[in-house]
């Protein structure tokens, strides 16, 4: 299951055909050809941006409980900013990321079913871990350290 924002999807989404995107990153090779010489001079590699397409089902038992679903989701997607993404299958790994384009099949809505594909647009492209904690030194020099573990140091 996704959770975006932190709000866990599975109440309305029924099932989670495919989701794509959560691979390999992309990258962009900028290079210049070179006058009389075989190949080309290297420039630099841009790494892209991370979309997360997510195929969806979403399913009631009536026409109007299916469209309250889509209206209740429509809601907690439409986000300003990026936001935390986490699937089920990966609970260790962190996204952020706004939705985007939205590709609808409509033709089971009469018997409550609603398949749609929601694109995650995530800027950075990096999964993140847990989150890290900062700490503050408060000695002057590493000696003053000495024979302590980090987890001495932290809890000071």
């Amino acid at each position: 299951m996704i959770t975006f924002n932190g709000v866990d999807l599975s109440p309305y989404i029924h099932k989670t055909m495919s989701v794509e995107g959560r691979g390999l990153i992309s990258r962009d090779i900028q290079s210049e050809p070179v006058p009389q010489k075989a190949g080309s001079f290297y420039r630099r590699a841009e790494v892209n941006e991370r979309i997360l397409i997510n195929e969806i089902a979403i399913k009631a038992d009536t026409l109007t409980e299916l469209k309250r679903k889509i209206e209740t989701l429509n809601g907690i997607l439409l986000t300003d900013n990026e936001v935390p993404i986490q699937y089920s299958d990966e609970p260790e790994r962190t996204y952020y990321g706004v939705s985007g384009s939205i590709d609808e099949e409509v033709e089971n809505e009469n018997v409550g079913i609603h398949k749609t594909t929601v694109e995650f647009y995530c800027s950075d492209p990096h999964k993140f871990g847990d989150e890290k904690q900062t700490i503050s030194l408060r000695k002057f020099t590493w000696g003053q350290y000495s024979n302590q573990t980090w987890k001495d140091v932290i809890d000071g």
